[in-house]
């Protein structure tokens, strides 16, 4: 079907200036991590999905792979922007249209969050990835951190590790910054539990309180 798609724009003569962006549904963890599921654990392979594009109009230096951290979020402003809208202020994401340039953003980020509120249950999965390291904040279960400089398939959780405290704290801290920015409302929670959690979000908000 989606080469009946090209095939139609090909015969409409719109293929030069027709932006087409092929992803995928998630991945599971069958092959990778012998667990015949996907959702509940965070690991690379649900939330790794290739994005093809094609726009050859559009595309400098084309066939170039991009290795940044792109999100799904961004999709909308670029669309957006390649329309001649302007993209609302609120959006997580951001334009992709510099790297079709063959052009890096600046400043573009560094890490990838991603959240998981649960399927037929309800529970609360946060996590952060940056080029080294990830960190999974599980709700409802034990945390995990992964050294992805030795660890690329995530198999070895490290979160108990005294050796990586820093590190996990800090990928807290910007776990909950993040959340913040995007006014989630569920770190606002006033509740004992969550308000006086040693690593909640009190903890990565705390300085911009007292600047307030």
């Amino acid at each position: 079907m989606f080469g009946l798609l090209l095939d139609k724009l090909d015969e409409l003569g719109q293929k030069e200036n027709t932006l087409v962006l092929f992803v995928s549904d998630h991945g599971e963890y069958c092959g990778s991590h012998g667990l015949y599921c996907k959702g509940v654990p965070s690991f690379r392979e649900a939330y790794h999905v290739p994005a093809i594009v094609r726009y050859p109009d559009g595309i400098a230096n084309p066939g170039r792979v991009e290795d940044a951290f792109v999100s799904l979020a961004d999709f909308a402003p670029t669309f957006m922007e390649l329309a001649g809208a302007s993209a609302p202020e609120c959006l997580t994401g951001q334009s992709l249209t510099p790297f079709l340039c063959d052009e890096t953003p600046e400043p573009w980020r560094d890490a990838i969050f991603a959240q998981c509120n649960g399927v037929e249950l309800y529970y609360s999965q946060r996590s952060v990835m940056t080029r080294d390291y990830k960190y999974v904040y599980n709700g409802f279960d034990n945390d995990e951190l992964y050294d992805l400089r030795v660890d690329p398939l995530e198999m070895t959780n490290l979160a108990g590790d005294p050796a990586y405290t820093a590190i996990k704290h800090e990928l807290v801290r910007r776990m909950w910054r993040f959340a913040a920015e995007q006014n989630d409302e569920l770190i606002m929670n006033p509740y004992y539990t969550v308000a006086l959690a040693p690593w909640g979000p009190a903890d990565a908000l705390s300085t911009s309180a007292q600047v307030v």
